[in-house]
């Protein structure tokens, strides 16, 4: 139950180009457009370009709540809002039965996070061209990556089940009936091992996701290159923390405790980790931000998947399920301004607070988000399952096991990065050229009722 970090790579944002601001344009003519001409492909582009711009503010009005609220609320706040165009686009295709789009758009989130984010603005561009080596917590990868191949293999089982048809020859929907249910008590399973993973992090072994293998600069002169290793991060702290003090006085008897608390930091820092996570809004401003940009982004999201169906049409090449492979995810990741804050904590050797942002996005998706969603569509009596497109799965799968295999060692450098980067763009390229609907289980993954 990762949470995201804040402070850095906040700051970074704020002194970032203003840019995203200007297209709120886009938000107003989206609605006079969705209003006069329908759904089209010019609605498309108009509410894609405005999510970004609303997700932003959502996402600043949600970190200056969290300020004001316990260690255990920010969490439940950031676990519920911190993917929502993710999940109000998922509700939103659930009601509209495009379990194509949703199933593509989960994958999508979870490979944009683990491969683009981690690799791309972690490591080749930002720590990389600093580092040699950048060490961070090998429990923290350890843990966070092997929730997600249990996700994934959530994903991966319903397919291998589903062609020998739940021990019957020919009855499909016989297979569909046992596939729905597999799926849905998964789902179950999947939430309750989040909880689990949540108490492991917050009370029962938090010392453990703190120490880190050191890092090492590049060499210059004679200098001592070797970096210390860091904590940097108290995943379900208010703020991303830095601490100086042995692993061995941390107190891991009781849940996790701010640095301050436990008298082991200056008065200075103390000073200025409380200015820099004081709130910057008033209170009921911020909820009246909270609220308004939340609802504008369920009626963009709705004209985004309202508007698929003209852009395919008039793009033959582009087909629903890649734009909720790659698109959708795109504009999560971006309107949330990952790739800016993974920028800012590589440059300054917080891979710790990177992994949070990636990997621990990631799981709240596959572990979270994922299982909400198939529960959600039970509730609403609509038949989404865990079976999905081939393509997805062992795309999936695989990047997965690959990322397993890149944060095993406890340190990384810039062509992790890049080999990280490939693969994204090699998903990317397989999926645009290959996505069809007439697969073998096709009938299984988009039956929507029934």
């Amino acid at each position: 139950m990762p949470r995201r970090p804040v402070g850095e790579g906040s700051q970074y944002l704020e002194k970032s180009p203003k840019g995203w601001n200007y297209i709120l344009i886009c938000v107003p003519v989206t609605f006079l457009v969705r209003f006069t001409q329908g759904f089209n492909i010019s609605v498309f582009a108009t509410a894609f370009l405005g999510l970004l711009s609303t997700a932003k503010i959502f996402k600043l009005a949600m970190e200056d709540l969290t300020m004001r609220v316990t260690p255990h609320a920010g969490i439940v706040i950031q676990v519920f809002m911190g993917n929502i165009i993710e999940l109000i686009s998922g509700i939103i295709a659930i009601k509209g039965c495009k379990l194509g789009v949703l199933q593509a758009s989960v994958v999508g989130s979870v490979l944009i996070n683990i491969l683009l984010v981690l690799g791309v603005a972690c490591k080749c561009f930002s720590g990389g061209t600093k580092f040699a080596e950048q060490g961070y917590s090998p429990n923290h990868a350890h843990s966070t990556s092997h929730l997600l191949m249990l996700g994934t293999l959530a994903t991966l089982l319903p397919s291998i089940f589903a062609p020998n048809g739940g021990g019957t020859t020919g009855d499909t929907e016989k297979m569909r009936t046992a596939i729905l249910w597999i799926s849905r008590v998964f789902s179950l399973c999947l939430l309750l091992c989040y909880i689990i993973f949540g108490v492991y992090q917050f009370c029962s072994h938090t010392s453990a996701f703190e120490a880190s293998m050191p890092s090492t600069r590049y060499p210059q002169g004679g200098d001592d290159h070797s970096v210390g290793a860091q904590s940097d991060i108290s995943i379900f702290g208010n703020r991303t923390e830095t601490s100086s003090y042995p692993l061995r006085e941390r107190n891991s008897g009781r849940c996790a405790v701010s640095d301050s608390e436990r008298g082991q930091v200056s008065a200075g820092d103390t000073e200025e980790a409380d200015e820099e996570s004081k709130p910057s809004m008033h209170l009921l401003f911020g909820l009246v931000v909270l609220i308004g940009t939340g609802v504008l982004i369920y009626f963009l999201s709705e004209f985004v998947v309202g508007s698929l169906a003209d852009l395919t049409h008039k793009l033959p090449l582009i087909t629903e399920q890649w734009v909720g492979l790659i698109l959708i995810p795109l504009a999560g990741t971006f309107s949330r301004h990952d790739v800016l804050e993974a920028v800012a904590f590589g440059r300054n050797d917080k891979m710790n607070s990177s992994l949070v942002l990636s990997l621990g996005s990631s799981l709240n998706i596959s572990l979270f988000i994922q299982p909400f969603l198939v529960l959600l569509a039970w509730i609403m009596q609509t038949n989404l399952t865990l079976l999905y497109d081939p393509l997805e799965t062992w795309a999936l799968f695989l990047s997965v096991l690959f990322v397993n295999f890149v944060v095993q060692p406890g340190q990384s450098n810039w062509f992790c990065g890049v080999s990280l980067l490939v693969l994204y763009l090699l998903i990317a390229i397989i999926s645009f050229w290959i996505y069809t609907d007439d697969r073998v289980v096709s009938s299984l993954v988009f039956a929507c009722k029934g």
